[in-house]
């Protein structure tokens, strides 16, 4: 009797050591489980971190594409309009060559200079007024007799093209050494301005469009070009210092459509 009840208790004492190491066991796995778990978790979150990372690159090289298609058509654009005039240039040698070889004279025109940017229509406007453009990206190279300008509107405009060369002695600033007769123009469209009486120009000179009522010239904002716009709502006169300033950031590429056209030369 004694011997069984012995047996019983080592019996009993073996099943509850077991199941202590049982429930070590358990708890040992079960915590590594969860250090698994929460490992798996991190790599869960960096892998969706990279994810949205190369989202983000995805995004920002489709805005790359697109801003550089955009620019690329304005440079189509631009190169059109080059070529128009490069056309009606060569039609007008062709048309003089014909008639020297019909008249027999000996003298040539001089050579015509064009200094601005590609006359077009382009994608933006803004309603401006008081407001003087000037071109940092197109300067004369030679010293140059003016005799009209152009510039495209998207409706009734009163500008005069001015002449702008800069101080020696104050940096950023440009003195207005000439000013055209203001050009008013009723529609919209490619719009000439005879001078009249011409303007000159020395080799590094910019050239300005003033805007003195509300005008539309329209522009691109996509790298190809270099126009700074001084607010002067008193106006702009002959020998008017003006501070030309760069552009704040987002309208600091922008090509505008005017230019000038001129004569190589000029009297003193």
């Amino acid at each position: 009797m004694r011997n069984s009840m012995m047996l019983m208790a080592v019996v009993a004492v073996v099943g509850a050591l077991s199941g202590c190491v049982t429930d070590a066991k358990l708890r040992t796995q079960n915590m590594q489980l969860k250090q698994e778990a929460e490992g798996l978790k991190g790599q869960v979150v960096q892998r969706d971190q990279e994810i949205d990372k190369l989202n983000q690159d995805v995004t920002f090289l489709k805005g790359e594409v697109g801003f550089f298609t955009q620019k690329a058509t304005v440079l189509d654009r631009e190169k059109a309009e080059r070529q128009r005039d490069s056309d009606v240039l060569s039609k007008g040698v062709r048309q003089f060559t014909d008639a020297m070889r019909k008249s027999l004279e000996t003298s040539i025109p001089d050579a015509m200079i064009y200094v601005g940017g590609e006359v077009c229509d382009r994608d933006s406007n803004e309603a401006m007024s008081g407001v003087l453009l000037v071109d940092r990206r197109n300067k004369f190279t030679v010293t140059t007799q003016i005799v009209g300008g152009r510039y495209y509107a998207k409706g009734p405009t009163k500008a005069a093209f001015c002449i702008l060369r800069l101080d020696p002695v104050k940096p950023g600033t440009y003195k207005v050494t000439a000013i055209s007769n203001e050009c008013v123009t009723d529609g919209a469209g490619l719009q000439s301005c005879p001078f009249t009486e011409p303007l000159r120009a020395e080799s590094g000179d910019l050239v300005g469009l003033y805007c003195s009522s509300s005008a539309g010239i329209p522009y691109d904002n996509k790298g190809t070009g270099d126009v700074v716009e001084v607010s002067l709502l008193t106006g702009v006169k002959e020998g008017d210092a003006v501070k030309v300033s760069n552009a704040p950031a987002g309208r600091d590429s922008r090509a505008y459509s005017f230019c000038v056209i001129g004569n190589p030369g000029g009297q003193d």
